[in-house]
């Protein structure tokens, strides 16, 4: 659990201070597609974390979600978005300007 914590925290300051709006309403257009209680819990994380990221952990089926994708390749991004941002992921730009 302490790991899967830790590697969220990191995860969350590659995506930088807060979620921004367009982020939550991404995740709100996925919720409205297909309703789930993932999706919701994606909805709620987003929003969690447009206050202070920490309190995503609020969410935890997303925190937990974003804490092994950084464990299995670096990244809290979905392997479809990491690949499909490059250069310019969050993984890799945060790297780049530390």
């Amino acid at each position: 659990m302490k790991r899967l914590i830790k590697a969220y925290l990191y995860g969350m300051r590659m995506f930088g201070e807060t979620a921004p709006w367009s982020a939550v309403i991404d995740e709100w257009k996925e919720f409205i597609e297909e309703p789930s209680v993932e999706e919701f819990f994606d909805v709620l994380h987003g929003l969690l974390s447009m206050v202070w990221r920490p309190l995503g952990l609020l969410a935890w089926p997303t925190a937990r979600k974003h804490a092994k994708r950084v464990i299995e390749y670096g990244c809290p991004r979905s392997l479809r978005n990491h690949n499909a941002a490059g250069e310019e992921c969050c993984c890799k730009t945060k790297r780049r300007n530390a």
